[in-house]
């Protein structure tokens, strides 16, 4: 219970639940958008990996082991195809739950580099202003509005 609590925590600190809303409203208005999806699994695996490494910073290396098994034993009791668009973990994403294990086990306490989300949001962005544009029948260098 310790580590289900110290992992909540650590969703509710960095505002996960809230930046899954606000992507979730931006999505449905990117609907069109095929790289939306590959965003958010990117958002929610980079959630859960810094949720994780705030848990194996608060807790001993010898817990850790513990703390593996504690997320092994919620995903065997839960369903696994967790259809709640709210939940950051358990999506039906298999590889999400082996990466968290293993970051787990090698003790990787490092903070996960956002430079790959960063650059899948500016090139989204751009996609976006392109696509607007032919969505409404105009074309870039056309300025009669």
């Amino acid at each position: 219970l310790k580590y289900i609590i110290l992992h909540e925590y650590a969703h509710a600190k960095n505002r996960d639940t809230l930046h899954l809303i606000i992507f979730h409203i931006f999505s449905i208005a990117m609907s069109y958008n095929p790289l939306i999806q590959i965003v958010k699994r990117k958002m929610i695996h980079d959630n859960e990996v810094e949720a994780d490494r705030f848990v194996l910073n608060n807790i001993n290396k010898n817990e850790f082991k513990s703390y593996a098994e504690a997320i092994m034993d919620s995903v065997l009791k839960t369903s696994f195809f967790n259809k709640n668009i709210l939940s950051h973990s358990f999506n039906g994403k298999k590889s999400l739950l082996k990466r968290r294990l293993i970051n787990i086990k090698e003790g990787n306490l490092k903070k996960q580099s956002k430079l790959i989300l960063i650059f899948i949001c500016i090139f989204t962005f751009f996609i976006m202003i392109i696509q607007s544009q032919f969505l409404m029948g105009q074309s870039l260098t056309d300025y009669n509005y």
